[in-house]
């Protein structure tokens, strides 16, 4: 039912209806591909296909992803680019820019906690002179990780941003940026929770 109802949403929001010649897309984020290939894909396809969707929409991007399929994943924000849905395995976090996407999925529990944060905040970029309304959906689990890391990272509440949704804009401003000064020259960055 989630899958279906996220779907249905995402169809009656956005649709085939182009933003700067580019069609929305909605990333799906698995924990692991596996899970993907054998349970997730399937069902997508299913219910696509009792939506009339054709499932040539359907991107898939990890670590054994073939390498047409890495190069579409680059491709997203072209207008030749027909892929809507998007399903990922440690793909499409921090560093991944795609101006077309305006649906993040996560129903399952990630391995990291802060990859909810990052995940969910994939799809709030710019695009087209007009607001646009990003669509984030999350199992219950999941909400509770998400309204704990943007407290702690953003200083708000995930409260406080949907009942600004009825405004133009909402601003949020990361708090407790640290500075670092680096001895010697640092050749890998690795993320560590405190």
């Amino acid at each position: 039912d989630f899958v279906r109802d996220v779907v249905r949403e995402f169809w009656k929001r956005y649709g085939e209806e182009r933003r700067e010649g580019l069609l929305p897309k909605m990333a799906i984020y698995c924990s692991q591909i596996r899970e993907l290939e054998d349970e997730f894909r399937p069902l997508l396809e299913q219910v696509l296909a009792s939506e009339g969707i054709p499932t040539g929409k359907i991107l898939v991007n990890h670590s054994e992803a073939e390498e047409d399929s890495v190069r579409q994943f680059r491709e997203l924000d072209l207008p030749e680019s027909e892929k809507q849905f998007i399903l990922l395995v440690g793909r499409g976090t921090e560093g991944w820019n795609c101006r077309s996407l305006f649906s993040c999925v996560m129903y399952r529990r990630p391995h990291s906690r802060v990859f909810v944060l990052q995940s969910s905040m994939r799809c709030l970029r710019a695009i087209g002179d007009m607001p646009q309304t990003a669509m984030v959906c999350v199992s219950t689990e999941n909400r509770r990780l998400l309204e704990a890391e943007i407290e702690k990272n953003l200083g708000t509440t995930l409260g406080a941003i949907e009942s600004a949704q009825n405004r133009t804009r909402i601003t949020v401003q990361r708090l407790r940026d640290k500075r670092v000064r680096l001895a010697r020259e640092v050749r890998r960055v690795k993320q560590v929770e405190v």
